[in-house]
């Protein structure tokens, strides 16, 4: 279903606002590839093939012990692997940038106009 002339002029609202007020989101967004940090794909498989191997070693001794390790060991690995760093979480707050419920900011614009239209067609009910 194609969009209309007016959802598209929002839309396109909507890319210029972002744009103007986020370009680092935009320009993460806009990348083509995410970014891997190879040392921890690295060190998290490493660990889920150290798991595997307790796990096996667990089997053929008939140990409990040694298999539930190597289920965690192949958890964390998964974990390691998969995980962001939190210099990447935490770089919105770095730069100074609200976040929480007390980030909202008031100004004009798209969602200015958008939350007037809200209110005029509440209040005309």
């Amino acid at each position: 279903m194609a969009l209309s002339e007016r959802e598209r002029r929002v839309l396109e609202d909507l890319e210029q606002q972002l744009s103007q007020q986020d370009p680092r989101l935009v320009t993460r967004m806009s990348d083509a590839r995410p970014r891997v940090n190879v040392r921890r794909v690295v060190f998290g498989s490493l660990l889920v093939v150290a798991g595997l191997a307790a796990v096996l070693v667990g089997v053929s001794l008939q140990s409990i012990v040694v298999g539930v390790l190597g289920v965690a060991l192949m958890g964390a690995g998964l974990f390691v692997a998969t995980a962001r760093s939190s210099r990447s979480r935490a770089s919105g707050r770095a730069e100074g940038r609200p976040h929480g419920a007390g980030a909202r900011r008031t100004g004009s614009g798209l969602m200015a106009r958008l939350e007037q239209d809200w209110e005029r067609r509440r209040g005309g009910r």
